[in-house]
């Protein structure tokens, strides 16, 4: 860890599971990173920081979505697979279909919405 107590103690925040583990990897007293919560700032740097990390996290996800829908269609259509594991993908695939819809539909209402805001200023 470098000299920045602080900086350490916000990256730890991000690979440990506790407060406590993320002081101690940080080499600070427990009281020092309750302290460092408490300053707005780092909390703005730590969310930055873990809106970053989420986003790496998406673009994997991403990246392996079409081949879990072809894993998930395979199971599906596979006349010898057990018959719940047909069942628990077909009832995958309806589930995201629908959410995914239900994001578009969400989607177009806040661009209207916003579009009538934008127009009222």
């Amino acid at each position: 860890m470098g000299v920045d107590r602080k900086s350490d103690f916000l990256q730890a925040l991000l690979t440990e599971p506790t407060i406590e583990k993320a002081a101690s990897k940080a080499q600070i007293a427990k009281s020092t990173a309750y302290k460092y919560l408490k300053d707005t700032k780092f909390n703005e740097r730590l969310l930055e920081k873990k809106r970053e990390l989420m986003s790496q996290v998406t673009n994997q996800l991403q990246q392996k979505a079409i081949k879990a829908v072809k894993v998930l269609s395979d199971i599906m259509t596979d006349e010898k697979a057990p018959e719940y594991a047909r069942i628990s993908a077909a009832k995958s695939v309806l589930d995201n279909a629908y959410k995914g819809l239900d994001l578009e539909d969400i989607q177009v209402r806040l661009a209207k919405i916003e579009e009538v805001v934008t127009n009222k200023k």
